[in-house]
């Protein structure tokens, strides 16, 4: 294993998946209860220094900075043999979902309340969390 410093990363490494454990907060402590895992968020990195997140907020850019704390672990997650086509087509799928209204960008909490009463089919099909980026 070794560090990733996410000011050191090209763009020819990127579109990234990012797990995220935040360990400060109750909610992340009941995400990954709930999920028997060990990461409480999921966000990706299509453009240097920048984080594009599925949050409360909606989906939007995020800088690194913000997940970059003491409190946080962040695993980074490359597509093994990734094409230029392939990383194009999921970049430009980012930069149409960061562009489309908010009212499309929003946070499902009609869904996250359904994760946590493990009634899948309770959710906003119009909205998402950020496990179905």
């Amino acid at each position: 294993m070794s560090l990733i410093y996410p000011s050191e990363i090209k763009d020819k490494e990127l579109p990234l998946i990012i797990l995220v454990d935040d360990r400060r907060g109750w909610i992340g402590f009941l995400i990954k209860r709930h999920s028997s895992g060990v990461y409480n968020h999921i966000m990706e990195m299509a453009y240097p220094l920048t984080f594009v997140s599925q949050d409360l907020v909606g989906f939007r850019e995020v800088d690194v900075e913000h997940y970059t704390k003491p409190h946080m672990t962040l695993k980074f997650w490359r597509v093994k043999d990734m094409t230029a086509f392939e990383s194009k087509t999921w970049t430009d799928r980012v930069q149409a979902d960061l562009d489309a209204p908010w009212l499309n960008r929003r946070y499902d909490i009609l869904g996250f309340i359904g994760q946590i009463l493990r009634i899948r089919s309770l959710q906003n099909s119009h909205t998402k969390y950020c496990s179905e980026r």
